[in-house]
């Protein structure tokens, strides 16, 4: 059933004309689409702003010279900052108070010489006490 339509036969030459057209709009749309993506992308980027030398150097008349680096990365390996381990606290003798240089190998206290030694052995003995 037609339900009223005619249907229209295309010939072959006519049918290669409008894929001819079709196929231009498509690549106008194409190209339009690529175009678009571009733009997407370099807004996303962001502006491009020129990279900065890594290292200046500031130098003052009469005053002291300075290297700015822009980059931690670009800081030399001998000029990066190691923090020094704090100083450990010296032992004090018990006895007499003064800065230890031995430690007794039974009780594990510090003493500066051998009289101290001995009164740490006095007070001590000769084997260390359990709760040590």
């Amino acid at each position: 059933r037609s339900h009223g339509m005619d249907w229209l036969q295309f010939t072959q030459e006519e049918m290669l004309a409008e894929a001819i057209q079709t196929e231009q709009s498509s690549l106008r749309w194409l190209l339009t689409m690529q175009r678009a993506a571009r733009e997407k992308e370099k807004s996303a980027q962001g502006p491009k702003l020129k990279k900065k030398a890594a290292v200046r150097f500031h130098s003052k008349r009469g005053g002291s010279n300075t290297v700015t680096f822009a980059e931690v990365e670009a800081q030399p390996e001998f000029m990066r900052y190691d923090p020094v381990p704090p100083c450990s606290t010296r032992a004090i003798c018990e006895v007499t108070g003064l800065p230890a240089k031995y430690r007794d190998p039974v009780t594990g206290k510090p003493y500066a010489n051998a009289e101290a030694f001995r009164k740490l052995r006095e007070i001590y003995g000769p084997v260390a006490p359990r709760h040590l």
